[in-house]
């Protein structure tokens, strides 16, 4: 059984002190960038609202989050690296030698605290990320949740019903002036059907998930008829055979959630795997290769992340003399192959067609870290 001694504290001390600053400057220097640019829409925003603090700290702090998550794996590399650098060039790692302690022994806290890290992204990612993604979403000239925001009209295609609208209401799930273009199976009573309102309501005992449509305007004798059934399927219930409706409404059921409506990719990006799974099999959509790599990925990513940072430890393990301006040009080297490979493999994956979802995300690892591990392995033995 291992256990913690002075030596390891002190490397995990330096570790930590390299990640902060690290992530500190950039960081700071992507949320100045951003600040300084909107800062006229954070202004007017806190004189209607609050502190301007406040309201800061609520839109910067998710976003710091998301910028942690996404670099940790660049984050750790960078922190393992310098460490080691910094220890060759202050010749404490020769003291280390001399003592009989082996290249092996000295990097392994800063190895075990990259994995405590990369931990805590993955954790961050699939449990605080998701409830902040909203706020992620917007930009700071659409940080009132009242405010409208634009429709990307969406299809069904289980049950062939295209939903369009004037715009959305985020605050409230809502769309307004909604409009359904039914399929020839669903004419009974005209063609399409146009509300003044839908608000998205989850699936629960009474009604599986859908919009709760109000104020129906054609056709108007929709709600006092019988439920629009395809098939075996129930696609619009009425306010005539479910008594849970109020009068003049109705239920269009339907796998295209609100947020699919949005039009954006937050859901993607800053979803739990959860989440991705659910609408993965909850809608086969166009982009259905494209959440499948989504998905792979998010159980790839922390090894991803320990192999970038077993390809980048032999650097200075073997070249201990070079300066530390030569550590970060190669650190930036290692990171812009691997990425591009990943990123590469990736794309061909989201095609759908000139590589298996799977395939793209794992490859990557079957590339990189057999061989991250067996050049690591040999460098800490030299």
């Amino acid at each position: 059984m291992f256990s913690i001694t002075m030596v390891d504290r002190y490397l995990l001390w330096l570790y930590l002190r390299v990640l902060l600053l690290s992530f500190t400057s950039l960081a700071g220097l992507l949320v100045i960038i951003n600040l300084f640019s909107n800062l006229d829409d954070f202004i007017e925003y806190g004189k209607r609202e609050g502190e301007l603090t406040t309201i800061l700290l609520q839109y910067y702090g998710p976003f710091l989050l998301s910028i942690f998550e996404r670099l940790c794996g660049l984050l750790s590399m960078m922190s393992v690296l310098f460490v080691v650098a910094w220890l060759y060039r202050t010749n404490e790692f020769t003291a280390l030698l001399a003592a009989g302690i082996s290249k092996g022994r000295v990097v392994r806290p800063l190895l075990a605290g990259s994995v405590a890290v990369i931990v805590f992204a993955a954790v961050s990612r699939e449990v605080i990320i998701p409830k902040y993604q909203d706020i992620l979403d917007r930009k700071p000239q659409d940080l009132n949740p009242q405010l409208p925001r634009l429709l990307k009209p969406d299809f069904d295609r289980e049950t062939s019903v295209g939903i369009s609208g004037r715009h959305l209401l985020p605050s409230k799930n809502e769309v307004v002036d909604i409009a359904l273009r039914l399929p020839p199976q669903l004419w009974r009573d005209g063609r399409q059907i146009l509300a003044s309102s839908a608000v998205y309501e989850k699936a629960n005992d009474q009604h599986p998930a859908g919009y709760r449509l109000r104020s129906i305007h054609s056709p108007p004798q929709l709600p006092s008829n019988d439920d629009l059934v395809l098939g075996d399927k129930k696609v619009v219930l009425t306010a005539k055979q479910h008594n849970w409706l109020q009068p003049g409404e109705c239920f269009l059921v339907t796998n295209v959630d609100f947020e699919s409506l949005r039009g954006g990719n937050s859901w993607k990006q800053y979803g739990s795997t959860a989440e991705l799974i659910d609408r993965l099999y909850r809608q086969n959509s166009h982009f259905s290769a494209d959440v499948k790599v989504k998905v792979h990925s998010r159980f790839v990513q922390p090894i991803l992340d320990m192999s970038l940072i077993l390809l980048g430890l032999p650097v200075v393990l073997t070249r201990p003399d070079r300066h530390l301006f030569w550590v970060a040009g190669a650190c930036f080297g290692v990171v812009a192959i691997f990425m591009g490979v990943t990123m590469a493999i990736r794309a061909l994956g989201e095609t759908g067609y000139l590589l298996e979802p799977a395939w793209a995300a794992w490859l990557p690892i079957l590339l990189f870290l057999p061989y991250g591990f067996a050049k690591s392995r040999a460098a800490m033995k030299t």
